[in-house]
């Protein structure tokens, strides 16, 4: 099995590299699907280059449990990392799966990856990832190897490292899922059909001009042919309150049963200027560390903390429990599959690109 094998070859990293860390501490700005691929991507380094991985991500750690035998709360190794005499360093990277010939990309692909980081802790803030590099890279074939990560495909081996690690939602996590899309439960006999619309609100991008062609996609190429042979419970989720009812309503179909999320809401903080300024204020009088972006939500109690976001990753999670996905695929759609191990049927609607289809290796890009 290879989560048998991913736990046997980390557990050996931990006995033998205890003091050898990398640390996830990723910004209040990247949303949920960024913060969980810069997660994936600091396993994937922590595998390759034999470290320990640390966690100082709130959500994360509220809402997921870590694998039998795996601690990654960042609590225990307060003291080591605010040391002035333990070298650290921030990796800062933008080489994202996408940008193959970017240098850095090229770098991570082919150079030892403790000649260009060879301190003792890296920090890692960003939701960028560099662990398609590193797959790619001759190095640590061995590893990958020794972990039976099944390399055929990024949509493979997305699902194997991305379940792995969050196989084990809490339990809060998985009430609040039941109790928000009970629907989706209610009708084992039927298919679930997940449809997710992104707007980019966020960064700008005028992506509502392409909801009609992406209903009109799905319903002719995703839900017609489902119906003639499944009954199905379609649920959707959006980040935009019109594109949900325009959804709901085009989407629709004699026969179905509807599982309409509430309008979610970004995971990064909207306060970013006034955070940056504490954030300088609170490391001129070392209350935080130089290399560590200041993340509202850690400054928030557990309770409120689950208030604001438990909607998000209750749809995020319900998403990954669908057997058909229909996606604009960001990072938030392909993660959410990728947590089951992509066993869904995985459609990727990219109207901007002009792709609309079945997903494969070639367009699983976000």
């Amino acid at each position: 099995m290879e989560m048998n094998a991913i736990s046997e070859y980390y557990k050996d990293i931990l006995s033998s590299s205890p003091d050898r860390l990398i640390v996830y501490a990723p910004s209040d700005q990247s949303g949920w699907g960024n913060k969980i691929r810069g997660f994936v991507s600091c396993f994937i380094i922590a595998l390759a280059t034999r470290r320990a991985l640390v966690v100082d991500e709130p959500l994360i750690l509220d809402n997921f449990v870590p694998p039998d035998g795996i601690d990654w709360d960042s609590k225990p190794f307060r003291k080591i990392l605010r040391k002035k005499s333990v070298q650290k360093k921030l990796l800062a990277t933008h080489a994202l799966p996408d940008e193959r010939n970017d240098g850095v990309w090229a770098a991570f692909s082919i150079k030892n990856f403790d000649e260009l980081y060879p301190e003792q802790i890296i920090l890692h803030k960003d939701g960028t990832s560099i662990a398609d590099a590193l797959i790619a890279n001759p190095r640590y074939a061995d590893v990958w190897k020794a972990c039976r990560i099944d390399l055929s495909t990024r949509v493979t081996w997305h699902g194997v490292v991305t379940s792995y690690l969050l196989a084990n939602p809490t339990k809060k996590l998985v009430q609040h899922y039941k109790s928000q899309c009970h629907e989706l439960l209610r009708h084992p006999e039927r298919l679930k059909v997940g449809v997710q619309f992104r707007t980019f609100h966020d960064i700008g991008a005028p992506w509502m001009q392409y909801l009609g062609s992406f209903i009109q996609n799905v319903n002719q190429k995703v839900l017609a042919p489902l119906r003639k042979a499944h009954p199905i419970v379609l649920f959707i989720t959006t980040d935009n309150l019109p594109a949900l009812e325009k959804m709901a309503e085009e989407m629709f179909g004699a026969g179905d049963i509807m599982v309409k999320s509430r309008k979610m809401f970004h995971t990064g903080t909207t306060n970013a200027g006034l955070l940056r300024i504490l954030e300088k204020a609170m490391k001129k009088v070392h209350i935080i560390e130089r290399d560590f972006y200041l993340d509202f939500n850690r400054f928030l109690p557990k309770w409120l903390r689950y208030h604001r976001h438990l909607n998000i990753l209750a749809d995020w999670y319900a998403l990954g429990e669908c057997d058909v996905i229909a996606s604009t695929f960001t990072s938030f759609g392909a993660f959410a599959a990728a947590r089951t191990g992509n066993r869904a049927v995985l459609w990727k609607i990219d109207i901007a690109e002009g792709y609309c289809g079945m997903l494969d290796d070639k367009h699983y890009s976000f």
